[in-house]
């Protein structure tokens, strides 16, 4: 049985201490955060995940953010155009006049002796042959076979996005596309947990997820972050997410269009299982 305990103290971002006996007990929390005010700022709740344990041999602490407001403005997205291409004029060639060749002068032959008898017969010029030459020997070449990719197949972090995809679609709503900036904040953050040793929203410098994504070049009008440790696989890690509310609203949330995934394969603490993931939605 697990005791989880919160640390109210708001200097330290109300992050929370887990205590476990055992290692059949994973230990998930939640943590809600956000809504969009009106004026630019974003306020803070709490609530605990009543969501029933995942089956993991290892110890797993998950928690997530939650956007509850939709994005204020929508990212517009301005096309780059396309450079204009001025063909380069194609240089007339220049006619250089040819020289008149000077005439040369016929050589006056000078009469020789043979000393070879001529041969009484005339020498016969021979037909050419008339048989078709032989046509070259064709050889096939084989085709290359191409071998499937296993159905697993691809990095942790595309896995994570198929699969959350795959949910979207039961949900009916469209497919997420994988964003630079997101990806780029999810992937710092699952690596500095590991460096760190903590699990956290908050990083140890003070910045918060959407600090993170911004400085990481996002400029979408809403966020939002998953966060997990100690799933073996993208499958398991899905599934987790899944089952807990609020993570599951942030992957089914239709608003959102863009996705960054970040995974280390690290140990966050020396008592949870290896794996640290992170999810970075975006609109």
């Amino acid at each position: 049985m697990s005791n989880t305990q919160y640390d109210e103290n708001p200097g330290h971002g109300g992050r929370r201490r887990a205590q476990r006996r055992g290692v059949a007990g994973p230990i998930f929390a939640a943590l809600v955060v956000l809504g969009l005010l009106a004026g630019g700022g974003w306020y803070l709740t709490r609530d605990g995940d009543s969501a029933a344990p995942a089956s993991q041999d290892a110890p797993l602490t998950v928690a997530t953010d939650d956007v509850s407001t939709p994005p204020t403005e929508a990212p517009v997205t301005t096309p780059t155009p396309a450079p204009t291409v001025t063909p380069s004029a194609t240089p007339k060639p220049s006619a250089t006049p040819s020289r008149t060749p000077s005439r040369t002068p016929r050589a006056t032959p000078t009469p020789t002796r043979s000393t070879t008898a001529p041969s009484r017969g005339a020498s016969r010029t021979p037909k050419p042959s008339t048989k078709p030459s032989p046509r070259p020997s064709h050889t096939s070449t084989p085709k290359p076979t191409t071998t499937a990719p296993p159905p697993s197949g691809g990095s942790m972090e595309t896995q994570v996005l198929q699969l959350t995809n795959a949910e979207r679609q039961k949900a009916g709503c469209g497919p997420l596309k994988p964003n630079s900036a997101l990806t780029r904040a999810a992937e710092a953050h699952a690596a500095d947990m590991v460096d760190n040793h903590y699990f956290d929203h908050t990083s140890q410098d003070g910045r918060s997820p959407f600090d993170r994504m911004k400085a990481a070049g996002f400029r979408g009008g809403a966020m939002a972050e998953n966060i997990a440790v100690g799933y073996r696989s993208a499958a398991a890690v899905v599934e987790g997410w899944m089952n807990s509310e609020g993570h599951r609203k942030n992957m089914l949330n239709c608003d959102y269009t863009m996705l960054g995934v970040g995974y280390d394969s690290g140990q966050v603490k020396p008592d949870w299982g290896n794996g640290s993931w992170v999810q970075n939605f975006g609109a």
